[in-house]
């Protein structure tokens, strides 16, 4: 399934699915997150931990396993690069 993610942090991320079905709360879910300065997208594993009662393909999910340090760093020059 696709999707874009809205927001990012170091700890989780709010995502929006192109389509599909609804999450669940506690459901586990897989990430493959596109970065720029990175060759290949962010691999992380997660739980989904809220999801908008409007628009259930908006979910907020929390990282299970650490960030490795050249994603921390792609991520942190992400929050640099927008704060301009």
């Amino acid at each position: 399934m696709e999707g874009t993610v809205v927001d990012l942090s170091l700890g989780g991320a709010c995502c929006r699915a192109a389509a599909g079905r609804p999450w669940a709360l506690d459901e586990k879910v897989a990430l493959a997150i596109e970065l720029a300065g990175l060759d290949e997208p962010i691999a992380v594993e997660a739980t989904v931990r809220w999801v908008d009662p409007i628009d259930t393909q908006r979910f907020g999910v929390q990282f299970t396993a650490g960030l490795r340090p050249r994603e921390v760093y792609a991520v942190n020059a992400l929050f640099r690069k927008q704060q301009g």
